[in-house]
């Protein structure tokens, strides 16, 4: 019920902020870089049990190639960071191989972005495009289990022998190219894994995987968690990180805060700070078309690139107004922002 009646707020107050923009006026606040997060397609390949149901191969919504190279390209531009895949499988994108040569057309000097995919399709062509099309630093792939009957029961669809051979494949190729892209393990963090996440780092180190980070289990874990899997959480991210340090693999533990702990929250608001302000300004383009924001101030899209360019996007009201939002936060609605509850005055990793 309270989270219910909180949604409900939350909802009104972003409602009666938004009537802010009919009339603002303000000036473009300056400093931040763009990273752009992306999804060409609305389709995933498995069905993740901390995930909504995806479309498949049949139905998912795709960007077409004509639409993309007239209307959508044109914004990489302008990035100074990039993000292939948000919430899908890029790897399903038709056109995936045509639309990374036109990108990288269209990026400023020396730009590079990460890709993240589930590491199911990752097959010899895919591979080659991402070690030689240049514009990746990174390849993420999300694992979310050292051993199989875990890896499997939480990604549904996905075969833990298969995508084991398909990170090693990158990882020889990677190595024959004499290519620097980084090859990530990203975990959800969760009951059913948490134990294993020393085991994970083993397996990463094992494969040649260059790095290991964590992913809190969105919404659950963004606020305050309980004391007891607090503890847990805290003991196995410090043994990741210690095991992290003997095999020499690079390792990132997000940070999580005890019920008890409610400080950080309290004081980032008395200080009057987004946590985007410190940040570059992150963007998600969505298969339809559509540039969303994260700040929870703005309800709804701030434009569509089908229909109107990514300059006359940023010169709306609505941009400009999402701008002054980072720097002059609304109190009564940032305070239901996880942005508001990143806890690194109490760290799950010492």
């Amino acid at each position: 019920m309270r989270k219910k009646i909180c949604s409900y707020l939350d909802y009104s107050y972003r409602k009666l902020n938004y009537a802010k923009i009919i009339c603002y006026r303000g000036a473009v606040p300056t400093g931040n870089e763009l990273h752009l997060n992306f999804d060409l397609n609305d389709g995933c390949n498995i069905n993740c049990v901390m995930c909504s149901k995806k479309n498949n191969y049949v139905t998912q919504q795709c960007i077409s190639p004509d639409i993309f190279a007239s209307n959508v390209v044109e914004i990489f531009a302008t990035v100074d960071d990039f993000q292939c895949g948000c919430m899908f499988e890029p790897l399903m994108y038709p056109d995936f191989d045509d639309a990374i040569r036109l990108i990288k057309q269209q990026l400023k000097g020396e730009i590079r972005g990460s890709l993240v995919c589930n590491g199911t399709l990752l097959d010899e062509s895919k591979r080659q495009i991402l070690i030689q099309s240049g514009i990746f630093k990174r390849v993420r792939i999300s694992f979310d289990g050292a051993y199989k009957a875990t890896f499997e029961a939480i990604r549904r669809g996905a075969k833990y022998d298969q995508v084991v051979a398909n990170v090693a494949a990158l990882v020889a190729e990677k190595e024959r190219a004499a290519c620097d892209i980084n090859i990530e393990f990203n975990c959800t963090i969760m009951p059913q894994n948490i134990e294993e996440l020393p085991d994970l780092i083993t397996l990463a180190a094992d494969l040649g995987v260059n790095s290991v980070t964590t992913h809190k289990l969105f919404p659950d874990d963004y606020g305050d968690v309980e004391q007891g899997y607090y503890n847990v959480l805290v003991k196995n991210m410090q043994a990741a990180s210690e095991r992290a340090a003997h095999l020499k693999i690079e390792f990132t533990g997000q940070e999580y805060r005890a019920a008890e702990n409610a400080v950080f929250r309290q004081e980032k608001l008395a200080n009057n700070l987004c946590g985007y302000v410190q940040k570059p300004l992150v963007l998600r383009l969505s298969p339809d078309g559509y540039i969303h924001t994260p700040c929870r101030q703005i309800v709804g899209p701030l434009g569509n690139i089908f229909g109107n360019s990514f300059a006359e996007i940023v010169d709306s009201k609505k941009f400009r107004f999402m701008l002054d939002c980072f720097h002059n936060p609304n109190k009564r609605i940032c305070r239901m922002c996880y942005m508001f509850e990143i806890p690194d005055a109490v760290p799950a990793v010492s």
